[in-house]
């Protein structure tokens, strides 16, 4: 009998335990769709000002890496 009280308790201890995991689950998961669609975001005004960069008129690109070559003058 006190065998079938304890495997009663431990079962409502174990849907308690079920139920606080599947609402952090849940949780978990808002989170995580937000921040995806926060990186979507995040992505598109790069992209959109990359845009607005490249695509301004007058302005010039600076020199890359691999064409810039600087001039160095011995000093005396």
């Amino acid at each position: 009998m006190r065998e079938a009280v304890a495997s009663l308790k431990d079962t409502e201890l174990l849907k308690v335990e079920v139920g606080d995991l599947k609402s952090i689950n849940n949780t978990l998961k808002t989170k995580l769709q937000e921040a995806q669609e926060s990186l979507k975001s995040n992505e598109n005004l790069i992209t959109y000002l990359n845009k607005q960069l490249n695509e301004k008129p007058g302005v010039t690109k600076p020199p890359t890496s691999a064409a810039f070559k600087p001039s160095f003058t011995a000093v005396e």
